[in-house]
């Protein structure tokens, strides 16, 4: 890896040698020069050296658009000499240093040798606008020199202008102008030469650009075209992009736009040049990052993007001779590219990425035609734009690599096909076994389901709905424990039962009493009761486990389930009666509010969910005092429910456990259900209730409750 390193660094500084190799030359050959605006070429062999570069010092005439026959005159203000070929931005003629804008005419007197072939004169691009007159004759121009911005046509183009034979010298005169720019002037080398080669050399050249041209926006339209085909691959979108933006730059600097358009201005194709610089750098380093990910520098290619669209946006929004300012900061950041594209390269060799190498060689010879170029534009060396060559050393060495790297990835991709084929069909088989197996699992856990459908229907039947739902939702723990809550007990048991199955059947008592326990138990469902046990022919309830609504809610609820058993129990006495029972039993409740331990009483192997306490013996002790068809009630729950139910006080009981006698009373009805027009006044609302039972009152009673009553309508009424 290191002897490949070190080959690619050789490789890299020997180009760059080769780069300025013909500028070295044109020093040893020890060209003529123009002095005083003369040069000599009397001795020079052009059948031995074709071609010469006229360097030297031109006459120089700023600020004036002369004439042959102006300079014959001696009309001219201002007479100066200045270097050739060179920008004439800052140099010092005429009592000032030259800006950039302006006009000027250049003259230059070539002596000839005797004999002198068919000459031509190849004037390189310029800036930016010329005219031409050699020996008095008016030869070519490009654009319209103007005194200013308004008055000139900006072209500029490289034109191979033929020369009178059979002169012994020749007297240019060049009038230059520049509004366009920021650099004006004779920026490139003129030569002189034979006229057959200079034209056969123009011709190559356009030859080789309209090719160059052509190759890179077919690639660059494939490159584009693959990326829409494949959206992830997104190194064909950015080598498409650079190559779409090379070419344009071409097209720009070859000005074979004006083959089509020849009148067209050059602030229309100028922009094509400044474009690849620009916003080409960004997408060159983006395509080293899709590369090797693992080896940019994030921070890099958001800079490079940043000055792309910054340097973009001042060339479409002022004019030429501003955003060409930027020129020479693009190259810079071009240069700067180049070297962390190096970078990044050298630490992907290292670490052995694919391909790397290879990118790395092409980009050395790349650098070594992009670094001329910049030296070239900016007038540092006179060698040739190598552009064609860099962009053609690019393309191949880039698009080979991206397609390599992409092939790999289709034959990995081809080779996990053929993996997961081959996987596709050994789940097949695997699938259709376990399928088979897990249908017959699927069987065995349907009858299983059924099995413990039907169990835990069996089981609910033993347990009260409440209970049983608590359990089986996970809200309640299946273990021993208990709490002591606030809980309203209602029993009820069958009075006369004896007597009325004497003359039954064991089938048909058996149905009667089934019958009983059904209507009550879904009597008592219906109003939130729990069932804690079936005792003979008695049944237990209470209200406020394992859900409650309040205490006196739980309460009221205990009465309209009382209330409702005793009606239904009516309706089913009349109904066996009319089957011929001759004495249909009676029932009788008792209700009791207080505080009770609930919860599951017994051992971990067999327990039971029911509720201990004096409150439960009491409320036993009231269903045995209350007389068929009755409903008695504590204290305790005739207190919760008086505003809703009517009462009738009975004599107190003594209960074990309690130290004084229990008050109770016999449940009439709730009031919105009993007719009390005569015997009874209850009138109740918010703040204000009175209830007066006329037939118990007593006299005295009574005379209280009149003089209670006057003093109260006086009070109301004062």
């Amino acid at each position: 890896m290191r002897m490949r390193i070190f080959t690619l660094l050789a490789v890299f500084l020997l180009s760059l040698s080769l780069a300025g190799k013909e500028a070295a030359a044109a020093k040893t050959l020890r060209m003529p020069r123009a002095e005083k605006g003369v040069i000599d070429l009397s001795t020079w062999d052009f059948t031995q050296t074709p071609v010469v570069d006229l360097f030297g010092n031109w006459g120089f005439y700023w600020d004036q658009k002369l004439t042959p026959e102006d300079l014959e005159k001696g009309t001219s203000a201002c007479m100066d000499f200045i270097q050739v070929p060179a920008i004439w931005n800052g140099q010092f003629a005429c009592g000032r240093d030259l800006p950039g804008t302006g006009m000027a005419t250049y003259h230059l007197k070539i002596v000839l040798p005797q004999g002198a072939p068919a000459l031509a004169l190849e004037i390189g691009e310029l800036n930016y606008a010329f005219n031409l007159w050699v020996n008095g004759v008016n030869l070519d121009y490009i654009g319209m020199v103007g005194d200013s911005r308004a008055t000139e046509v900006p072209v500029s183009q490289t034109r191979v202008v033929n020369l009178p034979t059979g002169e012994s010298s020749l007297d240019i005169v060049m009038q230059v102008s520049n509004h366009y720019h920021y650099e004006g002037g004779i920026a490139r080398a003129i030569r002189l030469g034979r006229s057959h080669l200079l034209a056969k050399r123009a011709l190559n050249v356009r030859l080789l650009n309209a090719l160059t041209i052509g190759a890179g926006l077919i690639i660059a339209f494939y490159q584009l075209l693959l990326f829409l085909h494949r959206p992830k691959e997104k190194g064909y979108l950015y080598l498409g992009l650079l190559i779409l933006l090379i070419s344009l730059r071409t097209l720009g600097t070859s000005k074979l736009v004006l083959d089509f358009l020849p009148d067209i201005s050059a602030e229309w194709y100028l922009p094509l040049e400044y474009l690849a610089p620009f916003l080409g750098v960004g997408f060159y380093y983006a395509l080293l990052g899709w590369l090797f990910p693992d080896e940019i520098e994030p921070r890099v290619r958001t800079g490079l993007f940043a000055f792309g669209i910054f340097a973009t946006t001042v060339m479409l929004l002022f004019p030429a001779h501003i955003y060409t300012r930027l020129r020479d900061p693009a190259m810079a950041v071009v240069f700067g590219t180049i070297l962390f594209s190096v970078s990044t390269l050298v630490r992907a060799c290292l670490h052995r990425r694919d391909s790397a190498f290879w990118i790395a060689g092409g980009l050395a010879l790349v650098a070594v035609t992009t670094i001329n170029d910049i030296l070239f534009y900016a007038h540092i060396v006179q060698t040739v734009d190598m552009a064609h060559a860099g962009f053609i050393i690019f393309v191949f060495s880039h698009a080979a690599v991206i397609g390599l790297k992409v092939n790999k990835a289709h034959e990995k991709m081809e080779h996990m096909s053929v993996d997961l084929e081959h996987l596709n069909h050994t789940l097949e088989f695997q699938v259709r076994e376990r399928t088979g197996e897990l249908r017959a699992a699927n069987v065995l856990l349907q009858e299983k389901n059924r099995y413990l459908e039907n169990l835990s229907d069996k089981i609910s039947k033993y347990l009260s709905p409440q209970i049983y739902n608590s359990i089986f939702s996970g809200n309640r723990d299946v273990k021993v424990g208990a709490q002591r809550k606030k809980l309203s007990i209602l029993f009820c048991d069958i009075v006369g039962f004896t007597a009325s199955s004497d003359s039954m059947e064991a089938e048909e008592l058996s149905t009667i009493i089934n019958t009983y326990f059904q209507e009550m138990t879904k009597i008592a469902l219906l109003h939130g009761a729990t069932i804690d046990k079936y005792m003979g022919d008695a049944i237990m309830l209470f209200y406020g486990d394992p859900e409650s609504r309040g205490a006196r809610e739980d309460a009221i609820a205990a009465v309209h389930t009382a209330i409702a058993m005793q009606k239904r129990l009516a309706e089913m006495r009349m109904e066996w009666r009319d089957k011929g029972m001759e004495r249909p039993f009676h029932m009788r409740v008792g209700i009791n509010t207080g505080y009770c331990t609930v919860g599951n009483f017994g051992s971990e192997e067999r327990m039971d969910y029911t509720l201990i306490g004096s409150e439960v013996n009491l409320a036993s002790r009231l269903q045995s005092t209350a007389q068929p068809g009755d409903i008695v009630l504590s204290y305790e729950t005739y207190a919760l429910v008086k505003d809703l139910v009517l009462g009738e006080a009975q004599d107190p009981i003594s209960v074990k456990g309690f130290a004084q006698p229990v008050q109770t009373y016999r449940v009439i009805g709730f009031y919105g259900e009993i007719d009390m027009s005569q015997t009874t006044i209850h009138e109740q609302r918010d703040n204000f209730a009175i209830t007066v039972d006329l037939e118990k009152i007593s006299e005295t009673d009574k005379a209280y409750a009149i003089s209670t009553l006057e003093t109260a309508l006086h009070r109301l009424k004062t």
